[in-house]
């Protein structure tokens, strides 16, 4: 949307009566006022919440079209699709050009195998070891929930405690997941014996000023106790995600970006730009939801020692199939640049640091060039760019060269 529509409050109570895609919830944080009070929303937030209905509103139209198209004499005989499997790749013969290529630029999920990520082993003693004194928030599953992935705070707990609670036997309603816990901002000594995988370590994230929105967010930690779920989702601001998994499996369903419309996406989180989905992977009904019939999905059970990718914009349910450890990042490159500044944009409405990353990135000398010889790095040196800056001249990827192979991709 132009960021000079003057947007008035007889917009906003027509858009929000007219809201085709939206759930009936109760808001509970300090601006309810401004579902209930349009005159009380800012011109930017006015103009976040059109934005969001006008996302919904084309996630309808797409609906409808295909629906229009189906043989309504034949949705009883509807199945849903079998899953592809994610490929395997081994490290040693996968070079970051080819990654970019093959799977980033095409956003396919693969799982490269072979790689060293820490410096040593890591076990769930061993994280208790380093870090079980911290505290860390937990979350747990809530069907209902609109929260993201439906995981929902309930606390703060040692993080050797929620290890021990893996070995419990506690009821399904009280497992706790440690889900995304920054080791940058709460555990750097974990962090420094991390290696970022060269696929993923031209993160441009690292090239914005110090403090910057995300820049210390990543990677991440994750623990599970088996059987624990984190539902339908889509990662935020356009990111590309990696997860390395050290001890368990975690079986992954994945979505093309373009099936969304396909999942019943419904933005009943009155201040996420993200949707949740209204299906049911584990039953999916397709006498209520027949568009499921024409989605694409893919699994993959991960195993310790892989790493995977999960292209930007792709819907992905996560089953915890038994106890589990791992570490994620979400990052962006040239493969999802346009995307993660076509998002941000919306949240800059909203957020300062959102609307000075988006800046950053859209300066035209912002240095987004990649390197097709680059290689694994600790975390230290991931974190160096004024260091890593001084071979930038060597950097033979450009993102004018990215989108003209992208181009000839979608013809």
């Amino acid at each position: 949307m132009s960021g000079n529509k003057v947007v008035t409050d007889e917009d906003i109570i027509e858009a929000i009566s007219e809201w085709p895609i939206t759930e009936s919830i109760p808001y509970t944080d300090d601006r309810t006022e401004h579902i209930h009070n349009p005159a009380s929303l800012s011109n930017k937030e006015a103009e976040w919440r059109l934005a969001r209905l006008e996302r919904a509103e084309g996630h309808r139209h797409r609906q409808e079209e295909i629906l229009r198209e189906m043989d309504h004499n034949s949705l009883s005989q509807l199945t849903f699709p079998a899953h592809s499997q994610v490929e395997r790749v081994p490290a040693s013969g996968l070079s970051y050009s080819d990654f970019l290529h093959k799977y980033a630029q095409t956003s396919t999920p693969v799982i490269v195998t072979g790689l060293q990520i820490t410096s040593q082993p890591w076990t769930l003693d061993h994280v208790s070891k380093v870090a079980g004194e911290c505290d860390a928030p937990v979350k747990k599953p809530v069907k209902e929930s609109v929260k993201f992935a439906h995981l929902e705070d309930c606390g703060t707990m040692k993080v050797k405690d929620i290890i021990d609670s893996l070995h419990g036997d506690l009821p399904h309603d009280q497992q706790v997941y440690l889900f995304d816990w920054s080791l940058p901002c709460h555990c750097p000594e974990l962090a420094k014996e991390i290696t970022i995988p060269k696929y993923f370590a031209g993160d441009l994230l690292q090239r914005t000023s110090a403090d910057s929105l995300y820049q210390d967010s990543w990677p991440s930690l994750f623990i599970a106790p088996a059987g624990l779920t984190s539902e339908l989702h889509v990662d935020t601001f356009g990111s590309n995600f990696w997860m390395a998994l050290f001890q368990g499996k975690k079986r992954w369903t994945f979505f093309r970006r373009e099936d969304i419309s396909l999942l019943y996406p419904v933005y009943n989180n009155p201040w996420s730009e993200d949707p949740n989905f209204r299906v049911d992977l584990d039953s999916p009904d397709l006498s209520q939801f027949p568009l499921l019939a024409h989605t694409h999905p893919v699994q993959c059970v991960l195993e310790p020692g892989e790493v995977l990718f999960v292209p930007a914009g792709c819907p992905h349910r996560v089953e915890n199939l038994e106890s589990s450890l791992a570490i994620s990042a979400n990052y962006i490159d040239l493969s999802n640049l346009h995307l993660a500044q076509r998002e941000l944009t919306l949240a800059a409405l909203l957020h300062s640091r959102s609307h000075d990353l988006l800046e950053q990135l859209s300066d035209p000398n912002f240095p987004n060039k990649h390197w097709s010889d680059i290689d694994h790095m600790k975390f230290e040196e991931f974190k160096s760019w004024v260091k890593l800056k001084e071979q930038y001249e060597l950097f033979d990827i450009t993102l004018e060269s990215v989108e003209k192979e992208q181009k000839v991709l979608t013809v």
